[in-house]
C-alpha cells in the first residue's frame, strides 16, 4: 500500500501539483530556520548542543547505524539527503575511522552545517535526481534517512541502480512515513483531504520491497523495525551483487 501524504508548511506553494522542487526546499528550510532558532548558534557546539536536546532520535540513530557499519567494515559511507547531519555526526563520533560524505540538494542546511560542523566542511550540495553519481566512486556503503518518501517509485529505481553502478557494496535505508497497520486510517483520511502541498509518500514494508527488488544486481539483506517516540520505521539492508537478479 502507498498514500501519497502533504506537508503543510505555509511556506509552499499549495497551488503546485508536482512535488516540492530542491529550491523550494531551500527556501522553506531557511525561514523555518529563523523562524525555530534565528541566531542561537554561534558555534557547532551549540548546534550540536541544540540537536540532542530536540533531535535525540537522530543521535540514536547514529549510534544504531555505526554498530551495523562495524560489522560490516565500512571505511567510505555516502550519505544522501543528509539534511543537518546529526546522524552523520552521531556516527563520526562513535567511530571517527569512518569517513563520511555528507550532502543534500538543500543549499541552505549543507551551508550551515559547513559553517558549523569542521567534520564536514566538505560537505556538498547534490541533487542526485539531476547530478551524476560517478563523482562518488570509491565509496563501499550508502546511507538514506528519509530519502525515499519523498521519490516516486522509479526515481528510487534509479537511485539504487546509480548506487549499484558506482561500485557501492552495502546501502542502508531508513524509511520516513512507514504505513503500518496501526496508522493506515489515520495516513488515509488525511490523504482524502489534501489539505497542503504533496511531498513524499507513506508505503508499507511490502511496497519497499517491491520497489527494491526490481533493480538487478541488489538484494534486501536484513529489515529491522525501530521505534521512533510514537511512530516506526524501518532499517533496510540491502547488499549489491551484480549477480542478483531483477528486472533493470
Amino acid at each position: 500500500m502507498k498514500i501519497p501524504i502533504y506537508t503543510k508548511d505555509k511556506n509552499l506553494d499549495f497551488n503546485k501539483k508536482e512535488i516540492v522542487s530542491a529550491e523550494e526546499w531551500a527556501e522553506t528550510r531557511k525561514k523555518g530556520w529563523e523562524f525555530k532558532v534565528g541566531n542561537k548558534f554561534s558555534s557547532g557546539k551549540d548546534y550540536i548542543n541544540w540537536g540532542l536536546k530536540y533531535e535525540r532520535e537522530k543521535f540514536k540513530l547514529g549510534a544504531k547505524l555505526t554498530r551495523i557499519l562495524n560489522l560490516i567494515n565500512a571505511k567510505k559511507v555516502l550519505s544522501l539527503g543528509a539534511g543537518g547531519a546529526y546522524v552523520e555526526y552521531s556516527i563520526l563520533k562513535n567511530n571517527p575511522e569512518i569517513r563520511i560524505k555528507v550532502s543534500d540538494f538543500d543549499s541552505f542546511i549543507i551551508n550551515k552545517v559547513r559553517k558549523l560542523l569542521p567534520e564536514f566542511k566538505d560537505a556538498e550540495v547534490f541533487d542526485f535526481k539531476k547530478q551524476d553519481f560517478s563523482k562518488f566512486k570509491g565509496y563501499d556503503t550508502a546511507l538514506l534517512v528519509g530519502v525515499f518518501s519523498c521519490l516516486f517509485d522509479e526515481e528510487a529505481n534509479v537511485l539504487l541502480r546509480n548506487l549499484r553502478d558506482i561500485g557501492i557494496k552495502n546501502i542502508f535505508i531508513v524509511t520516513a512515513a512507514y504505513l503500518y497497520w496501526a496508522n493506515i486510517l489515520k495516513v488515509f483520511l488525511r490523504s482524502l483531504m489534501k489539505k497542503g502541498r504533496f511531498h513524499a509518500f507513506s508505503r508499507s514494508k511490502s511496497e519497499f520491497k517491491k520497489i527494491i527488488n526490481i533493480v538487478n544486481g541488489i538484494r534486501i539483506k536484513k529489515i529491522i523495525n525501530i521505534k521512533r517516540n510514537n511512530s516506526k520505521q524501518l532499517l533496510i539492508h540491502i547488499v549489491c551483487n551484480k549477480n542478483e537478479k531483477g528486472l533493470s
